[in-house]
């Protein structure tokens, strides 16, 4: 954190160069310095059944889910996060009126 965002910032950077970056304007939060953050992500118990991931993700007439939580595998993980969203918009995209 005292370094600042210049460490992952470059190295980000070299694993998509392809990609148009400018490591300079990057910033470095955390949970307890940003206000938006809520510091939450969630966690799978004990009681979780097969078919809850499914549910969570599921659409509810024309209203999608998206956010970790909606991932299966991927749940309580940036990763998680990426991939609900992709999905997500695809079924938007998937459901929309020509």
């Amino acid at each position: 954190m005292a370094e600042g965002p210049a460490t992952w910032a470059s190295r980000a950077t070299a694993l998509r160069p392809e990609l148009s970056a400018d490591p300079s304007r990057a910033m470095l939060t955390t949970w307890n310095d940003d206000p938006w953050a809520g510091e939450s992500y969630s966690a799978l118990t004990v009681a979780v059944a097969d078919g809850d991931d499914d549910l969570l993700a599921a659409p509810l007439g024309r209203v999608h889910f998206a956010g970790e939580h909606t991932a299966g595998a991927w749940a309580g993980l940036m990763e998680g996060a990426l991939r609900s969203g992709a999905r997500a918009a695809s079924e938007v995209l998937d459901h929309a009126v020509p």
